[in-house]
Order: structure tokens, then C-alpha cells, then sequence
């Protein structure tokens, strides 16, 4: 028998294991214990990739530069754009 099978149902046929299916959202790795995470973070260098956070606060966004990278682009910032008129993504605040 020949018949039609759609694209998300071929694709749930292969995924093993599940929750690879869509690599980009990383469902595999919600089951991952937080005593993992503990576990790992001495070897952690405490940065983050700007493109991969959301709206999580300063802090966050002062990883991704660097404690000593964030001072230059806070600078830049107060003297072109005091009034913080760009502020939308990973915000620079005017030093």
C-alpha cells in the first residue's frame, strides 16, 4: 500500500531519541538535572553569547562583553545616546 505521509509524521517515525527532532530548541536538555549544571559551573567561565539570551537582565548582557569590555560601549553610549533612545535587544547603558 502506497499512501500520503506527512512531513511531521515521517520525521516523529525517525527521531530517535526523542526530542532531537528540532535541535535548535533544545527539548533534550530540559530533563538535565540541575545538579548537572552545579556540577559543571566550576569549569564555567561565567560568559554568555549575547545572541543566545533574551530579556534577562544587565547582568546577563554585562557577561557577554566582559566585565572590562562593557565600560567602552557604556562610554560610546553616554555621549551619543544619553537619552537611551536606542535601547531595545541587549541594552548598553550611558555610563
Amino acid at each position: 500500500m502506497v499512501a500520503e505521509l506527512p512531513y511531521d509524521e515521517l520525521q516523529a517515525a525517525l527521531d530517535d531519541p526523542p526530542g532531537y527532532r528540532n535541535y535548535w530548541s533544545a527539548e533534550h536538555l530540559e530533563s538535565l538535572p540541575d545538579e548537572v549544571c552545579a556540577a559543571v559551573r566550576p569549569w564555567s567561565t561565567g560568559a554568555v553569547y549575547l545572541n543566545f539570551i533574551g530579556d534577562e537582565g544587565h547582568s546577563r548582557v554585562v557577561s557577554g562583553f566582559g566585565t572590562e569590555g562593557y565600560v567602552r560601549p557604556a562610554e560610546v553610549k553616554a555621549r551619543y545616546d544619553a537619552a537611551n533612545l536606542f535601547r531595545r535587544n541587549h541594552n548598553v547603558a550611558p555610563a
